[in-house]
C-alpha cells in the first residue's frame, strides 16, 4: 500500500545506502594498471613511501624481507632487464623479446597458483651512470591478504631455446620467500 510519508523517507534510505555501496565497491576494486612501477608504486617494505591511499605494493622473490599491511594489494613481479650496449644497441631489445617469447611465468602465493600477466618489452632510461635496459616484467595481483606470514615464489617455464640462457622445456625456479602481512595501524 502505498503511503506519501514512506514516499518520503525512502529517499532517504536509498541516497546514503547508494553512496555506502558504491564507496565499498572502490575499496574493494583491485588496483586496474599495473604498468607503471616507478615512484608510483612501492616496494612491499616498511621503509616504503606512504603511498597516500593506493594500498598497493610489490614483491618479488629474489630479494627477502617483505612487509605489508592488510589492505594492500601485494603484486608479485619477476623481470628481466638487457642492458643497452652502446656498440651494439639492438642486441638488448632482441634478448629482451626473445625471453618474452620464450617464458611461460608460474607466480604462487601460499602454494595457489596466481594469474599472470606479462609486461611486454620496453626500454627504461638508465641514470645515475647506468645503461638504459629494455625490461620485460611478469606480474600477478593479490588482494589483500590477512596477518601473518605469507610465502610467494615464481619459476619461469622456457617454451623455445634463449641461446646462451635455457633451452626449450628447461625451467628457472626463485627462491620461495615471505611476505609479513602486518595489521594496519
Amino acid at each position: 500500500m502505498w503511503s506519501p510519508r514512506l514516499s518520503r523517507i525512502a529517499p532517504a534510505f536509498i541516497v546514503p545506502l547508494a553512496v555506502i555501496a558504491g564507496t565499498q565497491g572502490v575499496w574493494a576494486s583491485p588496483p586496474g594498471d599495473l604498468q607503471p612501477l616507478g615512484p608510483s608504486l612501492p616496494s612491499c617494505n616498511a621503509a616504503a613511501p606512504d603511498t597516500r591511499g593506493a594500498h598497493v605494493c610489490w614483491v618479488t622473490p629474489l630479494r627477502p624481507g617483505w612487509q605489508a599491511s592488510t589492505g594492500e594489494w601485494i603484486v608479485v613481479r619477476l623481470g628481466d632487464a638487457e642492458a643497452v650496449d652502446p656498440t651494439n644497441p639492438d642486441a638488448a631489445q632482441t634478448l629482451c623479446e626473445a625471453f618474452q617469447a620464450a617464458i611461460v611465468a608460474t607466480i604462487t602465493l601460499d602454494g595457489q597458483s596466481l594469474p599472470v600477466d606479462t609486461i611486454p618489452c620496453e626500454l627504461h632510461p638508465g641514470s645515475g651512470g647506468n645503461p638504459d635496459v629494455w625490461f620485460v616484467d611478469w606480474r600477478a595481483l593479490s588482494q589483500p591478504l590477512t596477518p601473518g606470514q605469507h610465502t610467494f615464489s615464481a619459476s619461469w617455464f622456457f617454451t623455445q631455446t634463449v641461446s646462451g640462457v635455457a633451452n626449450a622445456g628447461d625451467t628457472s625456479v626463485f627462491p620461495t620467500q615471505t611476505l609479513t602481512v602486518i595489521p594496519k595501524g
